[in-house]
């Protein structure tokens, strides 16, 4: 006779009777109820076994009728005793019963206030609340943007790794990647040689001649903890710092500066001829530079140089390691009064009213002419693409191939001494446009600060503020900051376009400044620089 397999019944359980499921706080504990069960005598407690084993073993169709019978039968007092013990039992804790995924999907609609009070309500809530996939998630939305739902945005903070990602990155890259992603030298019939004077070293310095970093020491840091530090700055950020960082030593008018976060290091150039480096840190001047025999307007450094430009005429290549001059560029017919350098492209702007375009690997350069009046500012966006001002009151985009004019910024009535150019990770906003292209920013001596769409040549807002002309303009994904003639210093927010404050500090006017997710550093006709620290002493570790 064959054997006849039974599948075996698996034990059905509602949801609250789940092996698994988590009881309610608040509920009555089985300790309880036996201890209540043994003060009764042996007659009762069979009578309430007895009827609990009925009820147990009734079919659950039969059930809700057994209870109505119970619950017409039962008094007033009872039914106020039922009321109150049935509002524990029903309360559902749905994170801590849900499957994770479904818990943090629920968790990651709510901001970050209510997430930390949700952390607060119990272990398991805790647990969900921190996780790194709903704080990678609130960061994404805040940092270096704003929240379409909140209107706050965080300062990105990436200048703390920046170091530690140039260093690894070249020395892991292979030397043909190197070569693919370097600007194509023009060929030398397209452009004249770069003349040379002085003793100098035949090339500038490259990371591959430094002797190779040591590797950091991996370390995580929570979401949730990078979003805190970036809140606590932010929140600096609206309300104001505190008193600004003077720096002295100078013994001129501060005419530019450049200001390096991951290095802590702040190069300055002034008409007293001499360019400062300082340790931000120490508060320091560490090296005095001397070389120019006029006025330094403009200046700018990276890992392994500083390039300075002159009202001599001339830009100088200083080694940042040795502070020796190593190489001298002339070219312009006047005074060079700015400089701005992007890999080994460097462009320069003079009073002539000239740009030149040096490729310092090939060794030449070329002209760029179209400005009538002094070039003020010269800004490298791209491989292609140069923007410059001009005290002609326009702003101009050239491509770098076709050595062209693309497009003429005109709204100005008064000379143009300041420029910032912005393409950030996601398209800003200003007064309710969406700017896809980038987004452009110019000071005048008109008193004004305006906003241009980088790709259009639209001006989408003019800033009034000012009571005498802007020499200087800084800009970030968040905030626009401007300086001037009347010794203000003027914070912006770029979305509303609204003035935020003011900063009062130097005694003359502000010449140049610069900005960064924690900073605010200005040089003013009063000799000093003056630092702006908007990252509070805070309990968080500094790498990253």
């Amino acid at each position: 006779m064959p054997l006849t397999i039974i599948p075996a019944v698996r034990p059905h359980f509602c949801y609250r009777h789940r092996p698994n499921a988590a009881k309610p706080v608040t509920a009555a504990p089985q300790s309880t109820v036996a201890a209540r069960l043994e003060l009764l005598s042996q007659t009762d407690r069979d009578t309430v076994a007895r009827v609990w084993s009925l009820f147990a073993t009734a079919p659950r169709t039969l059930r809700p009728l057994i209870l109505d019978g119970i619950l017409d039968d039962c008094c007033i007092p009872q039914l106020s005793h039922l009321a109150s013990a049935l509002g524990p039992l029903l309360r559902v804790d749905f994170i801590a019963n849900a499957p994770t995924e479904i818990a943090i999907r629920i968790l990651q609609h709510l901001d970050a206030k209510s997430l930390c009070h949700a952390a607060q309500a119990s272990k398991a809530w805790g647990k969900v609340a921190d996780d790194d996939i709903i704080w990678h998630r609130m960061c994404e939305q805040h940092i270096d943007r704003k929240c379409k739902t909140c209107g706050w945005g965080l300062p990105l903070l990436d200048n703390k790794r920046k170091t530690t990602a140039s260093s690894s990155s070249s020395s892991s890259a292979p030397a043909s990647k190197k070569r693919k992603h370097s600007d194509d030298p023009p060929t030398p019939s397209d452009c004249e040689s770069i003349p040379a004077s002085g003793s100098v070293l035949p090339s500038v310095p490259s990371p591959q001649d430094l002797p190779p970093p040591t590797a950091p020491t991996p370390y995580k840091r929570p979401w949730k903890q990078i979003y805190a530090e970036r809140l606590v700055v932010e929140r600096t950020w609206r309300t104001g710092p505190a008193a600004p960082i003077e720096l002295k030593g100078h013994t001129d008018s501060v005419m530019c500066l450049h200001y390096d976060e991951s290095k802590s290091l702040l190069v300055t150039g002034s008409y007293d001829y001499t360019i400062r480096v300082w340790n931000t840190d120490t508060l320091e001047c560490i090296k005095v530079l001397t070389g120019h025999s006029r006025c330094v307007r403009g200046i700018q450094m990276d890992d392994t140089k500083i390039v300075s430009g002159s009202m001599d005429r001339s830009l100088r290549i200083w080694n940042l390691k040795t502070f020796q001059c190593i190489r001298v560029l002339e070219g312009h017919a006047e005074g060079v009064v700015c400089l701005h350098f992007n890999d080994k492209i460097l462009a320069s702007g003079s009073v002539d009213g000239t740009i030149r375009v040096w490729n310092l690997g090939a060794g030449c350069c070329y002209t760029l002419s179209g400005h009538r009046d002094w070039v003020n500012k010269v800004q490298i966006l791209d491989k292609r693409r140069l923007i410059s001002c001009s005290d002609d009151a326009t702003v101009k985009l050239w491509d770098l191939e076709t050595r062209q004019e693309l497009r003429a910024f005109a709204g100005h009535v008064g000379q143009i001494q300041g420029m910032h150019a912005l393409i950030p990770h996601s398209p800003p906003r200003v007064d309710g446009v969406t700017l896809p292209g980038g987004v452009l920013v110019s000071g005048s001596l008109d008193n004004t600060v305006k906003i241009w769409c980088l790709e259009t040549g639209a001006m989408i807002k003019t800033l009034f503020g000012h009571v005498e002309g802007v020499w200087c303009v800084a800009v970030d994904s968040l905030r626009i900051v401007s300086g001037g003639q009347d010794k203000k210093v003027i914070v912006w927010d770029i979305e509303k376009g609204q003035k935020m404050y003011e900063l009062s500090a130097h005694g003359g006017a502000v010449n140049c400044c610069q900005m960064t997710d924690t900073k605010i550093v200005t040089g003013g006709e009063d000799t000093t620089i003056r630092i702006w620290d908007f990252l509070p002493k805070l309990p968080f570790p500094a790498r990253i």
